[in-house]
Order: C-alpha cells, then structure tokens, then sequence
C-alpha cells in the first residue's frame, strides 16, 4: 500500500469515489484496517460530486507539487508551495 504523508501522519492513496454519499475511499489494507467504510479507508464524506475529482485528485497533486518544489527552488512561488508542503508534512 502507499501513503503519503501529512502533517506527521500517514494517509493511504491513491483515494477513489465511493460510489455512496459522497464518500472518498482509498483502498483498505491492514494497517487502517480498523477504519473500513465504504469499502475502504474512509478519507471524506459527504462530499458534493461536482468537488469529487478535486478530492480524488488532491494526493497527485501534492506529489507533483512536491516534485516540481524540488526540481525547481529558484522564485518566490515555488518557494511558497515548498512552504505549504513543508507545513502540510510537519506534525
């Protein structure tokens, strides 16, 4: 299973819909196990669909984030989503 991690915490990805009540889900294993929902690692609920794919997406979107903060550490935004990343990985 992968994870990434925020705000000190492993969090299990990728995340995908549901397909109830506006569920994001990433897939069950043993580790979260105590926390099956769904059918899966409940991550949100009640969750608007319109907004679903920005959700189910967020995880990617970090680590390109992320990947683009470390190849490139030369302007002043890619400095700030450097911050932001730290911020959201720090416990």
């Amino acid at each position: 299973m992968q994870t990434i991690t925020i705000k000190g915490k492993k969090v299990p990805v990728p995340w995908r819909d549901a397909n109830t009540m506006g569920a994001v889900v990433a897939e069950p294993s043993n580790e979260f196990l105590n926390e099956v929902h769904y059918g899966g690692h409940v991550i949100c609920e009640s969750v608007d669909e319109d907004y679903l794919p920005l959700i189910i997406g967020a995880p990617k979107l970090f680590a390109a984030l992320k990947n683009l903060a470390a190849d490139v550490f030369d302007s002043e935004s890619i400095q700030e989503a450097a911050a932001l990343i730290q911020e959201l990985e720090t416990p």
